[in-house]
């Protein structure tokens, strides 16, 4: 289903953008294909903004914006990526308060993405996670904060230690529950991932908690999944890459043996569990090496075994594993294994970055 055509060596990080890729050497260099951008810029931070716009953040000389004409567009301030927007939202550079703190202004850019609109919160120690064309999202480990956009008030706050104590499965000790991801937001219910704590969805005009799951229910299990670590009551949501598809309003998520579902679309959202253990002996891949890290392209969803060099597809809908690739040809170091630890899709290619810095790219057979 899928050749290797080519390798690259020296890689640092890699984006599709166009009909090609932008990647970073490690000699600072960026290019897109094999034509060079820019020099001396440090490219281990490459986000898609859009279709059309590339950011490249450097800690030294701050953000980059690269066009779909590759014009080069330097910025102080860094764009919080949003589609479903009209608006334009950054941070500013950071200031360093004190040890670990940060102020962080949030600004309304221009469409230039140089120059400052308006300045929306002036004096904030949050990371700015999410926004509507009505309500801006920040967030700490420990606390979630609601604003109304324009003119801006705080709405609402809310502090994970409303959820109480979480209590280890093995040893029965108790934490305090963080913020993991921000899986996104839909039928204005903003959905949070919570490190060992599952999911919450929460009413993004007041803040307001709609939704608390803590786990998948025993019941609602289909195939067979390693269940050591779970509790008595449901199976834990490991700690995978959630995806929240717009389209058909679930939230997915494949790690190990484990495909997790939640149906947003239901009165009373409740998730499923997909056991993937029977499917993955089938297709010969072992479940433990399945990383989290996935890319969703339509209804496939892409996926990589780090310790056993392949990658995968499942569809969706199906919930059958359609693809497995062969092991990817690495060079072996005497210091350590070489793993596979980025991948990324395009229409008809793939493209799979070892521990190594070399990238593998893969075209799609006709």
């Amino acid at each position: 289903m899928y050749s290797l055509i080519e390798i690259k060596e020296n890689i640092n990080k890699v984006t599709p953008f166009k009909e090609g890729i932008i990647y970073s050497l490690l000699n600072n260099n960026l290019l897109y294909d094999n034509t060079l951008l820019m020099k001396g810029i440090d490219g281990t931070s490459i986000y898609k903004i859009s279709d059309s716009l590339i950011q490249v953040f450097d800690e030294e000389k701050g953000c980059y914006y690269i066009d779909e004409n590759f014009n080069i567009i330097k910025s102080n301030y860094f764009l919080i990526a949003n589609e479903n927007s009209k608006y334009l939202i950054a941070w500013a550079n950071a200031v360093k308060i004190s040890r670990g703190v940060y102020n962080r202004s949030i600004c309304l850019l221009e469409n230039d993405l140089v120059n400052v609109k308006e300045i929306i919160l002036e004096e904030n120690y949050q990371y700015l996670k999410t926004y509507t064309n009505d309500v801006l999202i920040t967030s700490s480990k420990d606390v979630i904060l609601g604003y109304h956009i324009f003119p801006t008030n705080l709405l609402w706050e809310f502090p994970l230690a409303s959820l109480g104590k979480g209590k280890d499965y093995n040893t029965d000790e108790e934490f305090d529950y963080e913020v993991e991801q921000f899986v996104g937001i839909y039928n204005n219910i903003l959905w949070v991932y919570i490190e060992r704590g599952g999911f919450i969805g929460l009413d993004i005009q007041t803040g307001e908690l709609k939704h608390r799951i803590l786990g998948i229910p025993k019941g609602n299990l289909l195939g067979k999944v390693d269940s050591y670590v779970d509790s008595e009551e449901f199976y834990i949501f490991y700690r995978a890459k959630f995806i929240l598809d717009e389209k058909k309003g679930i939230i997915i998520g494949l790690i190990a043996d484990r495909f997790f579902e939640i149906d947003l679309n239901k009165e009373k959202v409740t998730p499923m569990l997909y056991g993937m253990w029977d499917k993955m002996e089938k297709m010969n891949l072992k479940k433990y090496g399945v990383n989290g890290n996935t890319s969703l392209q339509g209804d496939l969803l892409y996926f990589y075994n780090d310790k056993e060099l392949q990658f995968g597809i499942l569809d969706i809908n199906t919930k059958e594993i359609i693809y497995v690739s062969e092991p990817i040809a690495v060079v072996e170091r005497d210091d350590c294994f070489t793993q596979l630890k980025d991948l990324k899709v395009s229409e008809n290619k793939v493209y799979i970055l070892d521990s190594n810095h070399t990238l593998h790219i893969f075209e799609r057979e006709e």
